[in-house]
Protein backbone atom coordinates (compact mmCIF):
# COMPACT_ATOMS: atom_id res chain seq x y z
CA UNK A 1 0.00 0.00 0.00
CA UNK A 2 1.42 3.25 -0.50
CA UNK A 3 1.94 5.89 1.65
CA UNK A 4 -0.57 8.52 -0.17
CA UNK A 5 -3.53 5.34 0.40
CA UNK A 6 -2.39 4.44 4.34
CA UNK A 7 -2.15 8.42 4.76
CA UNK A 8 -6.03 8.59 3.51
CA UNK A 9 -7.03 6.01 5.16
CA UNK A 10 -5.93 6.69 8.62
CA UNK A 11 -6.69 10.66 7.65
CA UNK A 12 -10.47 10.78 8.81
CA UNK A 13 -10.15 9.23 12.18
CA UNK A 14 -7.08 10.43 13.45
CA UNK A 15 -4.82 13.72 14.44
CA UNK A 16 -2.02 14.92 12.56
CA UNK A 17 0.79 14.14 14.82
CA UNK A 18 -0.47 10.38 15.38
CA UNK A 19 -0.78 10.04 11.35
CA UNK A 20 2.80 11.01 10.64
CA UNK A 21 3.56 8.98 13.87
CA UNK A 22 2.10 5.74 12.03
CA UNK A 23 3.02 6.56 8.90
CA UNK A 24 6.81 6.48 10.31
CA UNK A 25 6.48 3.05 11.69
CA UNK A 26 5.19 2.04 8.95
CA UNK A 27 7.71 2.95 6.53
CA UNK A 28 10.49 1.91 9.14
CA UNK A 29 8.90 -1.26 8.69
CA UNK A 30 8.37 -1.36 5.36
CA UNK A 31 11.60 -2.81 3.96
CA UNK A 32 10.91 -5.53 5.58
CA UNK A 33 7.90 -6.27 4.46
CA UNK A 34 8.42 -6.12 0.42
CA UNK A 35 12.03 -7.28 0.37
CA UNK A 36 11.29 -10.65 1.06
CA UNK A 37 13.32 -10.51 4.03
CA UNK A 38 13.30 -12.57 7.24
CA UNK A 39 15.73 -10.25 9.12
CA UNK A 40 19.06 -9.36 8.75
CA UNK A 41 22.26 -10.24 7.10
CA UNK A 42 21.59 -13.95 7.02
CA UNK A 43 17.63 -14.19 6.82
CA UNK A 44 16.60 -16.54 3.43
CA UNK A 45 13.83 -14.25 2.24
CA UNK A 46 10.65 -15.38 2.22
CA UNK A 47 9.24 -18.59 0.64
CA UNK A 48 7.76 -17.87 -2.34
CA UNK A 49 9.20 -14.37 -3.07
CA UNK A 50 11.31 -14.94 -6.76
CA UNK A 51 15.00 -15.34 -6.56
CA UNK A 52 15.09 -14.57 -3.20
CA UNK A 53 17.60 -17.40 -1.85
CA UNK A 54 19.82 -16.88 -5.44
CA UNK A 55 23.24 -16.14 -4.98
CA UNK A 56 24.50 -12.95 -6.12
CA UNK A 57 27.81 -12.50 -4.98
CA UNK A 58 30.26 -14.47 -3.14
CA UNK A 59 31.76 -12.63 0.47
CA UNK A 60 35.09 -14.46 1.79
CA UNK A 61 33.95 -17.84 -0.26
CA UNK A 62 30.71 -17.59 1.15
CA UNK A 63 27.38 -16.84 -0.54
CA UNK A 64 25.61 -13.28 -0.43
CA UNK A 65 21.66 -14.12 -1.30
CA UNK A 66 19.66 -11.93 -3.16
CA UNK A 67 17.58 -11.67 0.14
CA UNK A 68 20.11 -10.03 2.38
CA UNK A 69 20.75 -7.24 -1.04
CA UNK A 70 17.29 -6.66 -1.14
CA UNK A 71 17.28 -6.00 2.54
CA UNK A 72 19.59 -3.63 2.46
CA UNK A 73 18.18 -1.97 -0.47
CA UNK A 74 14.96 -1.73 1.09
CA UNK A 75 16.47 -0.37 4.41
CA UNK A 76 18.12 2.78 2.06
CA UNK A 77 14.96 3.01 0.39
CA UNK A 78 13.26 3.27 3.85
CA UNK A 79 15.28 6.21 4.77
CA UNK A 80 14.54 7.92 1.29
CA UNK A 81 10.63 7.54 1.96
CA UNK A 82 11.42 8.69 5.87
CA UNK A 83 13.09 12.03 4.34
CA UNK A 84 10.33 12.00 1.86
CA UNK A 85 7.64 12.20 4.69
CA UNK A 86 9.55 14.63 6.70
CA UNK A 87 10.51 17.02 3.75
CA UNK A 88 8.13 16.36 0.76
CA UNK A 89 8.78 14.57 -2.68
CA UNK A 90 10.91 16.61 -4.00
CA UNK A 91 14.16 14.68 -2.12
CA UNK A 92 13.28 11.65 -4.32
CA UNK A 93 15.62 12.61 -6.71
CA UNK A 94 14.12 10.54 -9.71
CA UNK A 95 14.33 6.85 -10.74
CA UNK A 96 18.31 7.61 -12.49
CA UNK A 97 19.40 7.74 -8.46
CA UNK A 98 18.29 3.78 -8.24
CA UNK A 99 20.91 2.42 -9.61
CA UNK A 100 23.27 4.11 -7.37
CA UNK A 101 21.63 3.24 -4.46
CA UNK A 102 21.48 -0.50 -5.44
CA UNK A 103 25.25 -0.04 -5.76
CA UNK A 104 25.68 1.54 -2.47
CA UNK A 105 23.28 -1.46 -0.87
CA UNK A 106 25.60 -4.29 -2.14
CA UNK A 107 28.03 -2.42 -0.43
CA UNK A 108 26.24 -2.23 2.91
CA UNK A 109 25.14 -6.22 2.07
CA UNK A 110 28.99 -7.26 1.88
CA UNK A 111 29.52 -4.95 4.99
CA UNK A 112 27.42 -6.38 7.02
CA UNK A 113 28.17 -9.81 5.86
CA UNK A 114 31.78 -9.53 6.84
CA UNK A 115 31.14 -8.36 10.12
CA UNK A 116 29.28 -11.47 11.10
CA UNK A 117 32.02 -13.46 9.60
CA UNK A 118 34.41 -11.41 11.88
CA UNK A 119 32.33 -12.17 14.91
CA UNK A 120 31.90 -15.45 14.25
CA UNK A 121 35.37 -16.04 14.51
CA UNK A 122 36.13 -13.81 17.40
CA UNK A 123 33.35 -16.30 19.28
CA UNK A 124 30.62 -13.77 19.28
CA UNK A 125 27.22 -14.82 19.86
CA UNK A 126 23.62 -13.65 21.07
CA UNK A 127 20.65 -15.29 22.74
CA UNK A 128 17.14 -15.40 21.75
CA UNK A 129 16.47 -14.08 25.25
CA UNK A 130 18.68 -11.19 24.31
CA UNK A 131 16.51 -10.75 21.14
CA UNK A 132 13.78 -10.83 22.79
CA UNK A 133 14.62 -8.25 25.55
CA UNK A 134 15.47 -5.86 22.72
CA UNK A 135 12.42 -6.71 20.49
CA UNK A 136 10.02 -5.35 24.22
CA UNK A 137 12.31 -2.62 24.50
CA UNK A 138 11.89 -1.50 21.23
CA UNK A 139 7.74 -2.00 21.66
CA UNK A 140 7.89 -0.44 24.79
CA UNK A 141 9.68 2.75 22.90
CA UNK A 142 6.81 2.66 20.02
CA UNK A 143 4.15 2.37 22.29
CA UNK A 144 5.36 4.91 24.48
CA UNK A 145 6.04 7.70 21.66
CA UNK A 146 2.41 7.09 20.22
CA UNK A 147 0.52 7.82 23.76
CA UNK A 148 3.13 11.24 23.55
CA UNK A 149 1.85 11.54 20.22
CA UNK A 150 -1.74 11.17 21.17
CA UNK A 151 -1.71 13.28 24.32
CA UNK A 152 -5.21 14.29 24.79
CA UNK A 153 -7.08 11.48 22.73
CA UNK A 154 -9.58 9.47 24.30
CA UNK A 155 -8.84 5.99 25.18
CA UNK A 156 -11.56 4.69 22.61
CA UNK A 157 -10.05 6.46 20.09
CA UNK A 158 -6.05 5.16 21.03
CA UNK A 159 -7.69 1.60 20.72
CA UNK A 160 -8.88 2.65 16.85
CA UNK A 161 -5.41 3.80 16.47
CA UNK A 162 -3.57 0.60 17.31
CA UNK A 163 -5.93 -1.45 15.41
CA UNK A 164 -5.69 0.55 12.21
CA UNK A 165 -1.77 0.29 12.30
CA UNK A 166 -2.62 -3.33 12.84
CA UNK A 167 -4.70 -3.57 9.85
CA UNK A 168 -2.57 -2.09 8.18
CA UNK A 169 0.90 -3.51 8.39
CA UNK A 170 -0.38 -6.97 9.66
CA UNK A 171 -3.61 -7.46 8.13
CA UNK A 172 -5.27 -7.72 12.00
CA UNK A 173 -9.15 -7.04 10.92
CA UNK A 174 -10.70 -5.71 13.64
CA UNK A 175 -12.42 -2.21 14.58
CA UNK A 176 -10.46 -1.37 17.97
CA UNK A 177 -7.69 -3.22 20.21
CA UNK A 178 -6.49 -2.84 23.71
CA UNK A 179 -2.60 -1.57 24.42
CA UNK A 180 -2.51 -5.42 25.95
CA UNK A 181 -3.28 -6.75 22.90
CA UNK A 182 -1.45 -4.61 20.58
CA UNK A 183 1.60 -5.28 22.70
CA UNK A 184 1.66 -8.53 22.41
CA UNK A 185 0.56 -8.50 18.55
CA UNK A 186 3.07 -5.75 17.99
CA UNK A 187 6.13 -7.91 19.69
CA UNK A 188 5.19 -10.99 17.73
CA UNK A 189 5.18 -8.94 14.63
CA UNK A 190 8.53 -7.80 14.96
CA UNK A 191 9.45 -11.22 16.26
CA UNK A 192 8.49 -13.04 12.69
CA UNK A 193 10.22 -9.57 10.57
CA UNK A 194 12.93 -8.62 12.22
CA UNK A 195 14.31 -11.74 14.63
CA UNK A 196 17.49 -11.71 12.40
CA UNK A 197 17.83 -8.04 12.04
CA UNK A 198 17.69 -7.31 16.06
CA UNK A 199 20.12 -10.17 15.84
CA UNK A 200 22.63 -9.13 14.13
CA UNK A 201 22.64 -5.36 15.57
CA UNK A 202 23.46 -7.04 18.88
CA UNK A 203 25.87 -8.84 17.34
CA UNK A 204 27.43 -5.58 15.73
CA UNK A 205 27.10 -4.25 18.82
CA UNK A 206 28.64 -6.82 21.20
CA UNK A 207 32.05 -7.26 18.15
CA UNK A 208 32.23 -2.98 18.45
CA UNK A 209 32.56 -3.23 22.11
CA UNK A 210 34.83 -5.83 21.81
CA UNK A 211 37.71 -4.44 19.08
CA UNK A 212 36.50 -0.65 19.97
CA UNK A 213 36.12 -0.33 23.35
CA UNK A 214 34.70 3.48 24.41
CA UNK A 215 37.58 5.32 26.01
CA UNK A 216 37.42 7.13 29.38
CA UNK A 217 37.44 11.35 27.88
CA UNK A 218 37.94 14.11 30.15
CA UNK A 219 36.09 16.85 30.71
CA UNK A 220 38.50 19.00 29.21
CA UNK A 221 37.97 17.07 25.91
CA UNK A 222 34.87 17.53 25.94
CA UNK A 223 35.19 21.07 26.13
CA UNK A 224 38.13 21.20 23.51
CA UNK A 225 35.78 19.29 21.00
CA UNK A 226 33.74 23.07 20.77
CA UNK A 227 37.04 25.00 20.03
CA UNK A 228 36.80 26.03 16.59
CA UNK A 229 40.10 26.17 14.63
CA UNK A 230 40.89 28.34 11.13
CA UNK A 231 43.75 26.66 9.83
CA UNK A 232 46.20 26.74 6.86
CA UNK A 233 47.10 23.23 4.87
CA UNK A 234 49.54 21.70 2.49
CA UNK A 235 48.79 18.43 0.94
CA UNK A 236 51.44 15.99 -0.93
CA UNK A 237 49.02 14.01 -2.61
CA UNK A 238 49.44 10.32 -3.19
CA UNK A 239 47.58 10.74 -6.80
CA UNK A 240 47.91 14.48 -7.83
CA UNK A 241 46.36 16.30 -10.55
CA UNK A 242 48.50 17.09 -13.66
CA UNK A 243 51.46 14.84 -11.99
CA UNK A 244 53.13 11.49 -11.85
CA UNK A 245 51.39 9.58 -8.91
CA UNK A 246 53.50 8.78 -5.84
CA UNK A 247 54.09 6.17 -3.82
CA UNK A 248 53.48 6.57 0.14
CA UNK A 249 57.13 6.86 0.82
CA UNK A 250 58.03 9.36 -1.61
CA UNK A 251 55.06 11.48 -0.84
CA UNK A 252 56.38 11.04 2.94
CA UNK A 253 59.70 12.24 1.96
CA UNK A 254 58.10 15.35 -0.23
CA UNK A 255 55.50 16.20 2.80
CA UNK A 256 59.04 15.84 5.80
CA UNK A 257 60.87 17.85 3.65
CA UNK A 258 58.28 20.92 2.87
CA UNK A 259 57.63 20.84 6.81
CA UNK A 260 61.55 21.46 7.06
CA UNK A 261 61.67 24.10 5.19
CA UNK A 262 58.99 25.80 6.84
CA UNK A 263 60.82 25.32 9.80
CA UNK A 264 63.41 26.83 8.72
CA UNK A 265 61.77 29.85 7.90
CA UNK A 266 59.92 30.12 4.39
CA UNK A 267 56.70 31.31 4.65
CA UNK A 268 54.07 29.01 4.92
CA UNK A 269 51.35 30.55 2.66
CA UNK A 270 54.28 30.81 -0.16
CA UNK A 271 54.50 27.18 0.06
CA UNK A 272 51.21 26.41 0.06
CA UNK A 273 50.79 28.48 -3.06
CA UNK A 274 53.65 26.36 -4.91
CA UNK A 275 53.39 23.43 -3.55
CA UNK A 276 50.21 22.41 -2.31
CA UNK A 277 47.72 19.35 -4.66
CA UNK A 278 44.80 20.68 -2.91
CA UNK A 279 42.83 22.58 -5.69
CA UNK A 280 40.79 24.50 -3.60
CA UNK A 281 42.96 25.95 -1.15
CA UNK A 282 46.45 26.54 -2.96
CA UNK A 283 45.69 29.41 -4.32
CA UNK A 284 44.84 31.43 -1.02
CA UNK A 285 48.20 29.92 0.14
CA UNK A 286 46.39 27.04 1.84
CA UNK A 287 43.68 28.51 3.92
CA UNK A 288 41.00 26.26 4.30
CA UNK A 289 37.30 27.68 3.92
CA UNK A 290 35.67 28.65 7.44
CA UNK A 291 36.38 27.26 10.98
CA UNK A 292 36.37 23.78 11.73
CA UNK A 293 35.63 22.28 14.91
CA UNK A 294 37.98 20.12 16.74
CA UNK A 295 35.16 17.86 17.51
CA UNK A 296 34.47 17.38 13.31
CA UNK A 297 37.60 16.48 13.13
CA UNK A 298 39.05 12.85 11.94
CA UNK A 299 41.00 11.11 14.39
CA UNK A 300 44.35 11.87 12.78
CA UNK A 301 43.95 15.39 12.82
CA UNK A 302 42.34 15.22 15.86
CA UNK A 303 45.37 13.86 17.30
CA UNK A 304 47.59 16.89 16.16
CA UNK A 305 45.39 19.64 15.92
CA UNK A 306 44.10 20.17 19.42
CA UNK A 307 46.78 20.80 21.03
CA UNK A 308 47.92 23.10 18.97
CA UNK A 309 47.17 26.85 19.70
CA UNK A 310 47.24 29.97 17.16
CA UNK A 311 50.35 30.35 15.13
CA UNK A 312 51.70 26.65 16.04
CA UNK A 313 52.34 23.93 13.22
CA UNK A 314 51.49 20.68 13.51
CA UNK A 315 54.89 18.31 14.72
CA UNK A 316 54.54 15.65 11.93
CA UNK A 317 52.81 15.13 8.30
CA UNK A 318 49.33 13.77 8.72
CA UNK A 319 48.79 10.64 7.04
CA UNK A 320 45.42 9.98 5.01
CA UNK A 321 44.26 8.05 2.41
CA UNK A 322 44.55 10.67 -0.32
CA UNK A 323 48.66 11.85 1.02
CA UNK A 324 49.89 13.79 3.71
CA UNK A 325 48.45 17.05 5.34
CA UNK A 326 50.69 19.61 6.65
CA UNK A 327 48.61 21.89 8.94
CA UNK A 328 48.76 25.21 10.49
CA UNK A 329 46.62 26.82 13.10
CA UNK A 330 45.94 30.42 12.39
CA UNK A 331 43.01 31.02 14.59
CA UNK A 332 41.54 29.25 17.33
CA UNK A 333 38.35 30.18 19.76
CA UNK A 334 36.30 28.48 22.25
CA UNK A 335 32.25 28.41 21.84
CA UNK A 336 30.80 26.69 24.14
CA UNK A 337 26.96 25.95 24.55
CA UNK A 338 25.26 27.95 27.09
CA UNK A 339 24.02 24.40 28.99
CA UNK A 340 27.50 22.61 28.79
CA UNK A 341 27.98 22.94 32.31
CA UNK A 342 24.39 21.74 33.42
CA UNK A 343 24.86 18.60 30.58
CA UNK A 344 28.04 18.01 31.46
CA UNK A 345 28.05 14.33 31.82
CA UNK A 346 25.80 14.08 28.48
CA UNK A 347 28.55 16.06 26.19
CA UNK A 348 31.30 13.76 27.87
CA UNK A 349 29.16 10.84 27.03
CA UNK A 350 28.66 11.83 23.46
CA UNK A 351 32.40 12.56 22.64
CA UNK A 352 33.68 9.16 23.97
CA UNK A 353 30.55 7.54 21.79
CA UNK A 354 31.75 9.79 19.13
CA UNK A 355 35.50 8.54 18.97
CA UNK A 356 34.04 4.52 19.58
CA UNK A 357 31.75 5.33 16.23
CA UNK A 358 34.53 6.53 14.19
CA UNK A 359 37.39 3.89 15.17
CA UNK A 360 34.33 1.55 14.82
CA UNK A 361 33.30 3.05 11.04
CA UNK A 362 37.10 2.58 10.11
CA UNK A 363 37.48 -0.72 11.24
CA UNK A 364 34.38 -2.17 9.30
CA UNK A 365 36.16 -0.37 6.67
CA UNK A 366 38.87 -2.07 6.81
CA UNK A 367 37.24 -5.56 6.90
CA UNK A 368 35.34 -4.72 4.12
CA UNK A 369 38.80 -4.02 1.95
CA UNK A 370 40.35 -7.00 2.60
CA UNK A 371 37.33 -9.33 2.13
CA UNK A 372 37.52 -11.22 -0.89
CA UNK A 373 34.38 -10.16 -2.99
CA UNK A 374 32.93 -11.66 -6.90
CA UNK A 375 30.04 -10.37 -7.69
CA UNK A 376 27.63 -12.64 -10.15
CA UNK A 377 24.62 -11.09 -10.59
CA UNK A 378 24.46 -9.48 -13.76
CA UNK A 379 22.27 -6.35 -12.90
CA UNK A 380 24.70 -5.46 -10.21
CA UNK A 381 27.53 -6.03 -12.92
CA UNK A 382 25.87 -3.64 -15.29
CA UNK A 383 25.26 -0.81 -12.98
CA UNK A 384 29.28 -1.38 -12.28
CA UNK A 385 29.84 -1.37 -15.71
CA UNK A 386 27.78 1.94 -15.63
CA UNK A 387 29.53 3.20 -13.00
CA UNK A 388 32.82 2.65 -14.24
CA UNK A 389 32.19 4.03 -18.06
CA UNK A 390 32.14 0.62 -19.64
CA UNK A 391 28.39 1.81 -20.83
CA UNK A 392 28.36 -0.98 -23.68
CA UNK A 393 29.64 -3.98 -21.21
CA UNK A 394 27.14 -2.80 -18.50
CA UNK A 395 23.89 -2.38 -20.91
CA UNK A 396 24.61 -6.27 -22.00
CA UNK A 397 24.40 -7.42 -18.23
CA UNK A 398 21.38 -4.86 -17.88
CA UNK A 399 19.55 -6.44 -20.79
CA UNK A 400 19.91 -9.78 -19.30
CA UNK A 401 19.34 -8.90 -16.22
CA UNK A 402 15.78 -7.46 -18.11
CA UNK A 403 14.86 -10.99 -19.00
CA UNK A 404 13.78 -11.91 -14.92
CA UNK A 405 11.89 -8.73 -13.74
CA UNK A 406 10.09 -10.41 -11.22
CA UNK A 407 13.28 -11.19 -9.33
CA UNK A 408 14.32 -7.18 -9.31
CA UNK A 409 10.77 -5.96 -7.73
CA UNK A 410 10.19 -2.16 -8.01
CA UNK A 411 14.01 -1.58 -9.16
CA UNK A 412 13.11 -3.46 -12.26
CA UNK A 413 11.86 -0.27 -13.87
CA UNK A 414 15.00 1.15 -13.30
CA UNK A 415 16.85 -1.33 -15.54
CA UNK A 416 14.49 -0.35 -18.45
CA UNK A 417 14.61 3.01 -17.90
CA UNK A 418 18.80 3.03 -18.37
CA UNK A 419 18.15 0.34 -21.65
CA UNK A 420 16.05 3.00 -23.13
CA UNK A 421 18.26 5.68 -22.15
CA UNK A 422 21.13 3.66 -24.11
CA UNK A 423 18.75 2.74 -27.35
CA UNK A 424 17.91 7.16 -27.30
CA UNK A 425 21.20 7.45 -27.38
CA UNK A 426 22.25 5.11 -30.31
CA UNK A 427 19.00 6.72 -31.97
CA UNK A 428 16.89 3.38 -32.23
CA UNK A 429 13.76 5.58 -30.78
CA UNK A 430 11.63 2.33 -31.25
CA UNK A 431 13.45 0.04 -28.87
CA UNK A 432 13.82 3.56 -26.60
CA UNK A 433 10.21 3.97 -26.78
CA UNK A 434 9.50 -0.19 -26.12
CA UNK A 435 11.78 0.12 -22.84
CA UNK A 436 10.46 3.36 -21.59
CA UNK A 437 6.90 1.69 -21.62
CA UNK A 438 8.01 -1.34 -19.87
CA UNK A 439 9.58 0.89 -17.11
CA UNK A 440 6.29 2.85 -16.84
CA UNK A 441 4.59 -0.63 -16.31
CA UNK A 442 6.92 -1.83 -13.71
CA UNK A 443 7.67 1.41 -11.78
CA UNK A 444 6.72 0.30 -8.38
CA UNK A 445 7.00 -3.25 -8.66
CA UNK A 446 3.33 -3.90 -9.41
CA UNK A 447 1.96 -1.48 -6.52
CA UNK A 448 0.68 1.68 -7.40
CA UNK A 449 2.97 4.02 -5.20
CA UNK A 450 4.35 5.28 -8.43
CA UNK A 451 3.35 8.92 -7.18
CA UNK A 452 5.18 8.61 -4.48
CA UNK A 453 8.67 9.33 -6.25
CA UNK A 454 6.97 11.40 -9.36
CA UNK A 455 9.84 12.99 -10.49
CA UNK A 456 10.68 9.36 -11.12
CA UNK A 457 7.87 9.06 -13.24
CA UNK A 458 8.16 12.65 -14.90
CA UNK A 459 11.32 11.27 -15.92
CA UNK A 460 10.01 7.89 -17.69
CA UNK A 461 7.41 9.92 -19.26
CA UNK A 462 9.38 13.15 -20.81
CA UNK A 463 11.86 9.87 -22.04
CA UNK A 464 8.78 8.62 -23.79
CA UNK A 465 7.86 11.53 -25.26
CA UNK A 466 10.97 12.27 -26.89
CA UNK A 467 11.04 8.70 -28.19
CA UNK A 468 7.72 9.21 -30.22
CA UNK A 469 8.37 12.62 -31.05
CA UNK A 470 11.69 11.96 -32.67
CA UNK A 471 9.46 8.78 -34.41
CA UNK A 472 7.53 11.78 -35.67
CA UNK A 473 10.63 13.31 -37.20
CA UNK A 474 11.53 10.15 -38.36
CA UNK A 475 8.21 9.09 -40.37
CA UNK A 476 8.36 12.43 -41.74
CA UNK A 477 11.34 12.15 -43.27
CA UNK A 478 10.14 8.86 -44.69
CA UNK A 479 7.35 10.25 -46.03
CA UNK A 480 4.62 7.82 -43.53
CA UNK A 481 2.24 10.40 -43.07
CA UNK A 482 -0.19 8.15 -40.98
CA UNK A 483 2.62 6.63 -38.75
CA UNK A 484 4.07 10.01 -38.26
CA UNK A 485 0.42 11.38 -36.96
CA UNK A 486 0.16 8.66 -34.43
CA UNK A 487 3.70 9.53 -33.15
CA UNK A 488 2.90 12.71 -32.75
CA UNK A 489 0.11 12.31 -30.89
CA UNK A 490 1.38 9.69 -28.59
CA UNK A 491 4.36 12.32 -28.39
CA UNK A 492 1.95 14.99 -27.33
CA UNK A 493 0.13 12.24 -24.81
CA UNK A 494 2.73 11.30 -23.13
CA UNK A 495 4.51 15.20 -22.81
CA UNK A 496 1.44 15.66 -21.05
CA UNK A 497 1.09 13.04 -18.56
CA UNK A 498 4.84 13.95 -17.97
CA UNK A 499 3.54 17.29 -17.26
CA UNK A 500 0.86 16.12 -15.00
CA UNK A 501 3.27 13.84 -12.73
CA UNK A 502 5.93 16.96 -12.60
CA UNK A 503 3.87 18.66 -10.01
CA UNK A 504 5.76 21.34 -8.69
CA UNK A 505 9.04 20.78 -10.51
CA UNK A 506 9.73 24.10 -12.41
CA UNK A 507 12.58 23.25 -14.68
CA UNK A 508 10.35 20.14 -16.17
CA UNK A 509 7.27 22.81 -16.85
CA UNK A 510 9.91 24.83 -18.50
CA UNK A 511 11.18 22.50 -20.74
CA UNK A 512 7.48 21.39 -21.67
CA UNK A 513 7.18 24.64 -22.63
CA UNK A 514 9.39 24.88 -25.19
CA UNK A 515 8.57 21.46 -26.64
CA UNK A 516 4.77 22.32 -26.65
CA UNK A 517 5.75 25.21 -28.70
CA UNK A 518 8.12 23.14 -30.99
CA UNK A 519 5.25 20.74 -31.42
CA UNK A 520 2.94 23.42 -32.83
CA UNK A 521 0.65 23.32 -29.53
CA UNK A 522 0.61 26.71 -28.10
CA UNK A 523 -2.27 26.35 -25.67
CA UNK A 524 -0.57 23.35 -24.34
CA UNK A 525 2.55 25.81 -24.27
CA UNK A 526 0.48 28.35 -22.04
CA UNK A 527 -0.70 25.60 -19.67
CA UNK A 528 2.92 25.04 -18.84
CA UNK A 529 4.01 29.00 -19.01
CA UNK A 530 0.68 29.21 -16.14
CA UNK A 531 2.25 26.34 -14.23
CA UNK A 532 5.35 27.45 -14.17
CA UNK A 533 4.43 31.34 -12.58
CA UNK A 534 2.02 29.54 -9.95
CA UNK A 535 5.63 27.42 -9.05
CA UNK A 536 7.49 30.42 -8.86
CA UNK A 537 4.48 32.69 -6.78
CA UNK A 538 4.60 30.13 -4.40
CA UNK A 539 8.36 29.41 -4.26
CA UNK A 540 8.16 33.46 -3.47
CA UNK A 541 5.81 33.23 -0.59
CA UNK A 542 7.34 29.90 0.77
CA UNK A 543 10.68 31.89 0.97
CA UNK A 544 8.92 34.73 2.56
CA UNK A 545 7.94 32.47 5.31
CA UNK A 546 10.81 31.19 5.89
CA UNK A 547 12.36 34.35 5.99
CA UNK A 548 9.89 35.32 8.57
CA UNK A 549 10.62 32.21 10.21
CA UNK A 550 14.64 33.04 10.21
CA UNK A 551 14.26 36.07 11.76
CA UNK A 552 12.04 34.71 14.54
CA UNK A 553 14.43 32.21 15.24
CA UNK A 554 17.69 34.64 15.22
CA UNK A 555 15.51 36.53 17.66
CA UNK A 556 14.79 34.07 20.01
CA UNK A 557 18.30 32.18 19.37
CA UNK A 558 18.72 28.39 21.19
CA UNK A 559 21.96 26.61 21.71
CA UNK A 560 21.96 24.12 19.71
CA UNK A 561 21.34 20.46 21.31
CA UNK A 562 23.90 18.61 20.41
CA UNK A 563 27.72 18.30 19.80
CA UNK A 564 29.55 18.30 16.22
CA UNK A 565 29.94 15.16 14.50
CA UNK A 566 32.75 13.34 12.69
CA UNK A 567 33.71 13.99 9.20
CA UNK A 568 36.72 13.93 6.30
CA UNK A 569 38.98 16.13 5.31
CA UNK A 570 39.09 17.80 2.38
CA UNK A 571 39.27 15.85 -0.56
CA UNK A 572 42.18 16.72 -3.12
Amino acid sequence: MSIKMLKKRFAGRLGKGILIFLIAIFIVTLPLMFSGYQGGPRGAGREGQPGSSDVIAMVNGQPLTRAEFEAAYQELEGQTRMMMLQYGSAIGGGIERVWTTRLQALEMAEQNAVIMQDAKAKGVSVSSREVHARIDQQVDQDVNSMKAEAKGQRPEQMERMYASYAAQVGGVRQDTMSERRFRGWYADYLWDRKQAQVEFRLTSDKLKNMVVPRRPVTEDEARTSYDKVTARQILVALKPMDKPARTEAEAKQRADELLARIRGGADFGAVAREESDDSPTKTAGGLMEGPMTVGSMVTEWKRQLAPLKAGEMVKEPIKTPYGYYIVKVEKRERELPPEFEKNKQQEIARVSQQEQDTAWYRYTRDLLARAQVKVSDPELLGYDALRSRKTEEGLKYLEQASEAPDKLGGAAAAVFYELAVFYSSKNDWAKAAEKYLRADDLLGGGRDNRQEDPQARAQILQGLGRAYENLWQQYQQQGKRKQAEDALSQAVDWYSAASDSASDDKSVHERLQATFIKLGRPDLARKEQDAVAEIVKEEAERNRRQSEQQKAMEKNKSPRPTGPSPIAPQKP
